[in-house]
């Protein structure tokens, strides 16, 4: 019980009254409604982090994936597909899928400029190849059998050779060209100074 002391005074009476309230079993205290008020909050937000961090490692774990399937399909030779990435975004992520876009369409079009330029080198390869080819089956088979007409062919023959050299060498530039090794041991240079060399070349041929 809870007692309550009350003192009650009169003209004629001067007394002390005494009451009680009975104690209710098993009350929480304040400090304890507190306690298990704090308790609460900080379950709910530890939830709260737990499920935000779970979604988080499935996102990022998804978009690490998605960057690994991409890697390798470049790697694998495969160009056609576009590599998808939202440009209002700015995370580490989509600037990973951006990097391997533009590196796919760099590929794309160095593949696209290394067919053309094969199948330009091929076309053009044919050309002094069949002049060759019909010349000297021409004086074999005594077709030209004056000597003026075949120092001439042969004149033609060699003009059509060192064409079809400078093409085979032109051929074996742009390999070169797409050779990691040599492109970190190229160097920029003046181009002054290249195009005063050819004109003292002239000259001097010239003299």
């Amino acid at each position: 019980f809870f007692y309550q002391f009350t003192t009650l005074r009169t003209r004629t009476l001067d007394s002390i009254m005494i009451t009680r309230v009975p104690r209710k079993k098993n009350a929480p205290s304040r400090n304890q409604l507190l306690l298990n008020i704090l308790y609460t909050m900080l379950t709910i937000i530890v939830t709260v982090c737990i499920v935000i961090i779970v979604r988080l490692s499935m996102t990022i774990n998804g978009s690490i994936k998605k960057i690994v399937d991409e890697t390798k399909a470049i790697a694998n030779g495969n160009l056609a597909t576009k590599i998808p990435y939202e440009e209002k975004k700015s995370n580490e992520m989509t600037l990973i899928s951006e990097s391997l876009e533009k590196m796919r369409d760099s590929l794309v079009e160095a593949q696209n400029q290394k067919s053309k330029f094969i199948m330009g080198i091929s076309h053009d390869l044919r050309t002094p190849v069949a002049v060759i080819k019909g010349y000297t089956e021409a004086i074999s088979d005594g077709v030209i059998n004056s000597k003026e007409e075949i120092y001439n062919s042969m004149e033609l023959i060699s003009e059509k050779t060192n064409q079809l050299e400078n093409m085979i060498d032109e051929l074996i530039n742009f390999t070169k060209m797409n050779s990691v090794e040599i492109r970190q041991s190229m160097k920029t240079q003046s181009i002054t100074q290249f195009i005063s060399e050819i004109i003292n070349e002239e000259k001097t041929t010239g003299g």
